[in-house]
């Protein structure tokens, strides 16, 4: 026969007492199992929870919209009763060990703030993109699922990654074995999720949302996941015809039609330039009416399409090293101003159309109200102190189409190259 303990916490498992349970273990496990003065309510007991709580309690609960139970009365008649159990070990006993939500609530906000400082431990920590990263790593909940499944060394890992970024056109590959001792870490998952989502922040860019996006994320930073996907747009390079590269461009300057060049092509094929003034500009819009209006008598002209892929820094630098005199125009927004700052710092470009007076000339005679409100954090130009803060006064954006004349004009214009020099193979 079974006890009277066992008949008791087999009359608790009835559907009488459910939701009395159900509301009682919630409330245990928000306080940590603190009674205090603590209470449930039930609202719109059924006659068979009336009587249950009635019951138990010994006392007739009075018919209404909703049953108030203290959590301490529950518990000094439970400890009086057959099982001599408190009201957490009776809740065990019904449904398993309860939780110590403050506790874990405590044991998460040490880990996540440990978390935090490990990633925080790297170089490029102090730059906002990076902030803004984990920022949103921790409001989304990504940090804390991580924690959770004990994959939190994955987000310092992420910036350890972050830290060696751009490289210098290194297939994904053997960047994924510098960083992880794994050729395949970065192939997808967690661990690249998280390095391209900062990626994304660092170049102004969305999230990825397809391999494509993914394959050019990783080319801007130097990371090649495709070296045909990889590319630049150019148009009358002054090239040598000393391959067969240099020869399909040598022919397609004859005929003053753009071209595309693959890192993989310039990755096979040598490549001689005279030397030239080059025109670096970033929207396909300029060297496209380059090409319509100037045709073969047009200058030099390479489109960083944005954020300038690991073919176009490869080839950007190889045309500096023949010598080429290269100007960078981009749009009047931030992101345009950090690129800029880019090809200056890394290949030398000189600034073309690009200072505070260049802007403010671009925003008269038009419609200033109707033009884009600038977004994003401002960017300091290297080039120009006064740019910045004439760009935040304005609150606009200047595209390169809107001052695409006086960019043909100074295309058109300069003489034909001289002096070949042909760069080392390595470029």
């Amino acid at each position: 026969m079974s006890s009277p303990a066992d008949r008791q916490l087999s009359l608790f498992a009835a559907p009488a007492f459910a939701r009395l349970w159900k509301q009682v273990r919630a409330a245990l496990e928000r306080s940590g199992g603190s009674l205090g003065d603590a209470a449930v309510v039930l609202s719109a007991p059924t006659a068979d929870e009336r009587g249950a709580v009635s019951g138990l309690l010994g006392r007739h609960r009075r018919s209404s919209k909703s049953l108030r139970v203290r959590l301490a009365d529950l518990d000094k008649t439970l400890r009086g009763g057959p099982t001599g159990l408190g009201l957490a070990a009776i809740l065990e006993r019904l449904g398993g060990p309860l939780r110590d939500r403050p506790a874990e609530a405590a044991t998460l906000s040490a880990s996540t703030f440990a978390a935090l400082e490990r990633a925080r431990s790297v170089s490029c920590a102090d730059q906002p993109w990076f902030e803004t990263w984990l920022d949103e790593l921790v409001a989304d909940g990504t940090v804390t699922k991580l924690i959770r499944e004990g994959g939190e060394d994955l987000i310092s890992t992420a910036a350890r990654i972050l830290e060696g970024l751009p490289a210098d056109g290194v297939p994904l590959p053997v960047f994924a074995g510098s960083m992880t001792n794994d050729t395949k870490a970065l192939d997808g998952g967690t661990l690249a999720t998280l390095v391209l989502r900062a990626l994304a922040l660092r170049s102004d860019r969305p999230r990825p949302i397809c391999a494509e996006d993914r394959r050019a994320l990783w080319d801007i930073f130097g990371v090649i996941a495709d070296d045909l996907a990889s590319q630049v747009l150019v148009l009358n390079l002054p090239a040598e015809s000393t391959s067969l590269l240099g020869e399909w461009l040598v022919g397609a300057r004859r005929d003053g039609t753009p071209f595309r060049i693959t890192l993989h092509q310039l990755s096979r094929y040598v490549l001689g330039f005279r030397r030239a003034p080059i025109w670096v500009c970033e929207n396909p819009a300029v060297l496209r009416a380059a090409a319509g209006r100037l045709g073969s008598s047009s200058g030099a002209v390479v489109c960083t399409e944005g954020r300038p892929s690991t073919a176009c820094h490869r080839l950007i630098r190889a045309l500096a090293r023949a010598g080429g005199e290269l100007a960078y125009n981009g749009d009047f927004d931030w992101p345009g101003i950090s690129i800029a700052n880019d090809l200056i710092q890394r290949h030398g470009c000189t600034p073309w159309r690009m200072s505070a007076s260049d802007y403010r000339a671009a925003l008269a005679g038009t419609n200033v109200d109707e033009l884009v409100a600038l977004a994003g954090r401002p960017v300091n130009a290297s080039w120009d102190s006064g740019l910045e803060p004439r760009m935040r006064a304005a609150n606009r954006v200047v595209f390169e189409e809107m001052v695409i004349d006086w960019l043909l004009e100074d295309i058109g214009s300069k003489d034909e190259p001289t002096a070949t020099v042909v760069p080392d193979r390595r470029d």
